[in-house]
């Protein structure tokens, strides 16, 4: 009935057709009668079973009017000037859908452009060249040999543009003769049980403890000598600065707290769901409809492309099924709240304690009149240095960097 349809005025034994309407399954619309004639509205692929029928049960029928495709084909047979610039339009679409009318490049530098447009000329790719011959993988390789200034490059379509996506090359950064000297501290409260250090002065041993911030392996290296001249000792103290490099292994202790409210804002389906459609010509959506529908809806499309000759025509309509939803305040028991609570310190646990070893674990669940609080002691053991880097006297930096 999308397509095509067809009015009709019946006369006769209308309960006997009524019978034979619902007996062969004609889906009727419309139907009406007044004064014993029958009107109503098939689609047209029943209308001959349902002359038949008519015929059969001696009811007198007329056609008294058509609609959609059928009314379309009988107006463009008078006027055969309609279906040639169909036909040619239907065949300019196919045409300039598949060749490349555009070139987008994501740059902004006018020099790369030029350079990025030569190299693809000299692969063949230019205006008007079809699409489905194009092969990206070596247009791409072309491009990233070609162009210096560029260290990556991506070829993508989009309708009837070819779209190309570079990243620029970033120059390095100069070279420094002289870098910042830093320290490793402690990031944590807790006790050293390992060093694994490559360069710095340890200053706490293995069995220490720390607190956070203690200074644990120095950057800055003093080196004492002693040395007796003429019966007198004479001590040097010399400093020089390093980053320290290494890791602090150790055991310590860190406290979460997480909260989970009795009141908990859901989602939840409503049941309605609308139907709305769309014409897409050319990646343009139209709406087929006045109004869309008021509230929350989750949406998922159909689309409907016809294709001619094996090729996917730009010209389709997109069916939008649209499902709502509302929010609604559900209130949990003591019982699922401490479980959303768990999942929460779980998802903790997962995501920023994977790098440690989990030695004991102490919770301790609260119940107030707004939710549920557990505090949940962790005892680590990993990595509890960081880097922290100082400055050194100006003076000292100028000598550094006038040796060889």
């Amino acid at each position: 009935m999308i397509f095509s349809s067809v009015d009709y005025e019946v006369r006769g034994n209308l309960v006997r057709l009524y019978k034979a309407v619902i007996k062969y399954r004609i889906p009727a619309r419309g139907m009406l009668e007044k004064d014993g004639i029958l009107t109503m509205r098939l689609s047209h692929e029943y209308c001959f079973r349902f002359e038949c029928v008519c015929g059969e049960i001696g009811c007198e029928f007329v056609r008294t009017g058509e609609h959609g495709l059928l009314k379309f084909c009988r107006m463009a047979a008078k006027r055969p000037g309609i279906i040639a610039g169909i036909a040619v339009s239907a065949a300019l679409a196919v045409y300039f859908s598949n060749v490349v009318v555009r070139f987008e490049v994501l740059t902004e530098d006018e020099a790369v452009k030029s350079k990025i447009m030569t190299v693809l000329s000299d692969e063949g790719i230019t205006a008007g060249t079809y699409i489905p011959d194009i092969n990206y993988t070596v247009a791409e390789r072309a491009l990233k040999k070609h162009v210096e200034e560029i260290c990556w490059a991506g070829i993508s379509r989009d309708g009837n543009t070819l779209i190309i996506d570079v990243i620029d090359n970033i120059p390095a950064p100069k070279g420094f003769k002289t870098r910042l000297p830093c320290n490793l501290i402690a990031c944590e409260d807790g006790v050293i049980e390992k060093l694994d250090i490559l360069d710095g002065q340890v200053r706490l041993c293995v069995g220490s403890g720390v607190t956070k911030g203690d200074i644990i392996v120095s950057g800055e290296v003093v080196t004492v000598t002693s040395d007796w001249t003429s019966g007198k000792e004479i001590v040097t103290t010399d400093i020089d600065y390093t980053r320290s490099i290494g890791k602090v292994y150790g055991t310590f202790e860190r406290v979460m707290v997480f909260e989970q409210p009795f009141e908990q804002r859901t989602e939840v389906s409503t049941g309605r769901e609308e139907t709305v459609r769309y014409f897409d010509f050319f990646n343009a959506e139209v709406p087929l409809f006045s109004k869309m529908p008021d509230g929350y809806f989750k949406n998922s499309d159909k689309v409907y492309s016809p294709k001619i000759f094996g090729m996917t025509v730009p010209i389709a309509v997109r069916e939008r099924k649209l499902s709502e939803y509302d929010f609604k305040t559900k209130i949990l028991s003591e019982d699922e709240a401490k479980a959303l609570a768990g999942e929460q310190a779980y998802r903790y646990e997962q995501n920023f304690l994977k790098d440690y070893e989990i030695k004991d674990r102490q919770c301790k669940t609260e119940v107030t009149d707004s939710g549920v609080k557990q505090t949940v002691t962790y005892t680590l053991y990993g990595v509890m240095s960081k880097e922290s880097e100082f400055f050194i006297p100006k003076q000292l930096e100028e000598q550094q960097v006038e040796e060889p």
